[in-house]
């Protein structure tokens, strides 16, 4: 009986240390539409960061950095702004927002370091991917291909989807 405890105990560990299989082309090609289709909320109300965890939520747009955990210093709040409570206004822009994220069927827990350009159409934006314990997915949009492509040393996949489109995964350890 201890061996087979033991056992499953291994196998365990050993599948928890797996990664989770990165999509395959056609599926980067439909989750960037899908993405593109979020794009009209972000602009509307310029937001510059977004997130939405069991522990964290935060919208960081030109009203205020609004969040649920006030501490400046915690791991929850990517923005530069001064955390702030949500108010009812913050509240319905964060609802409004996780909608057309929801709506997208990418299952994303974040977007971020958006930028606009001068017409408020998004230029650059980061959408954070659901993956698994030990990786990181994300989709960059970064329409004027600004960005430096080349892959950290924890990356694990770097996929140009289109010209405007890139999908990387990347090790968490």
């Amino acid at each position: 009986m201890k061996r087979v405890a033991l056992a499953l105990v291994i196998a365990f560990l050993v599948a928890g240390c797996l990664h989770a299989s990165p999509p395959g082309s056609d599926e980067e090609t439909l989750a960037a539409h899908q993405l593109e289709g979020v794009f009209p909320t972000l602009e509307q109300l310029k937001v510059a960061g977004f997130r939405n965890q069991d522990w964290c939520q935060f919208i960081d747009y030109p009203r205020g950095s609004f969040t649920n955990i006030l501490d400046p210093d915690s791991t929850c709040n990517l923005f530069d702004g001064r955390p702030q409570s949500f108010d009812g206004t913050a509240s319905a822009d964060f609802q409004h927002v996780k909608e057309a994220l929801d709506n997208s069927g990418v299952g994303l827990f974040m977007v971020w370091n958006i930028e606009y350009d001068t017409n408020g159409q998004i230029t650059t934006a980061e959408f954070e991917v659901t993956a698994g314990d030990f990786d990181r997915f994300s989709y960059l949009y970064d329409r004027d291909n600004t960005i430096s492509k080349e892959p950290n040393p924890d990356t694990i996949v770097t996929d140009r989807i289109n010209d405007d489109w890139w999908f990387m995964s990347t090790d968490w350890n």
